[in-house]
């Protein structure tokens, strides 16, 4: 109760870390190694986002086929994918839905040239991207014509899916060259470490010269950037959840 209390005093396009910090909806890098609490701060914005007024659209890759691909089943299965292919036609059903998004915006923006999806209250669309390290090997292993399709499909959701409300979130242990494009990881604007990462891992994720503040993380804890927000690595702390997400999923709209 006290969870869903909290979300529904929250914006319909922002998502809450905690009481005190409250971000709009953009891209985002998750980045931590396993047991630093990846899925548990995901477990929390999922709720938060099935608790809105506004519907939010929701895609889940799990190359792995692990709880994100189960949550996904239950939530969202006709957009939920765990192999490599069913991954790709996603990401180009994801893609067709903003280009149509996009098109549909051009006579809102008539009335208001410098909007965007939220000032027409418009559903987001996010794309839940967990072990994108497997896939990213995967992909390695293609010919060159498919390893660029794939790289313009992201690309266009990183470059041009803010406006129209489609946005990308990534889910990895490391955020090095070698796992992801350092594209790709430029340009998705919030950034989290979980846990009590290597050095380098604060390195890849944040970039040379970052203060980190040192503590013990517990698991949900770690550190964050948000443009005009917090434009050097901040504390955060996920919220803990008494409540099993399953449980909650199915027992649907009396819960939710």
């Amino acid at each position: 109760e006290t969870f869903k209390a909290h979300s529904r005093i929250t914006d319909n396009y922002k998502l809450f870390i905690d009481q005190l910090t409250v971000l709009p909806l953009t891209h985002h890098l998750i980045v931590g190694q396993t047991g630093s609490g990846k899925t548990y701060a995901l477990h929390g914005l999922l709720m938060q986002m099935l608790l809105k007024p506004v519907e939010y659209q929701l895609y889940f890759c799990d190359p792995k086929a692990s709880s994100i691909a189960l949550l996904g089943e239950r939530i969202s299965p006709e957009n939920t994918a765990d192999n490599y292919d069913d991954i790709i036609a996603l990401l180009e059903k994801f893609v067709a839905e903003m280009e149509k998004r996009q098109s549909e915006m051009r006579e809102y923006l008539q009335y208001k040239i410098d909007g965007d999806y939220t000032d027409f209250e418009l559903s987001p669309h996010i794309l839940i991207f967990d072990e994108y390290a497997a896939f990213s090997l995967q992909l390695q292993a293609k010919e060159k014509k498919q390893r660029d399709h794939v790289n313009d499909l992201i690309s266009q959701v990183v470059l041009k899916g803010r406006q129209s409300g489609f946005f990308l979130w990534i889910v990895m242990q490391q955020a090095g060259s070698n796992n992801i494009p350092t594209f790709l990881r430029d340009n998705l604007p919030w950034k989290t470490v979980l846990g009590n990462a290597e050095d380098q891992t604060y390195v890849t994720t944040f970039g040379t010269g970052v203060d980190i503040p040192e503590r013990k993380m517990e698991i949900g804890e770690g550190v964050y950037t948000y443009p005009a927000i917090a434009n050097k690595p901040k504390l955060c702390a996920f919220p803990t959840l008494n409540f099993d997400i399953l449980d909650a999923l199915d027992q649907g709209a009396g819960v939710l």
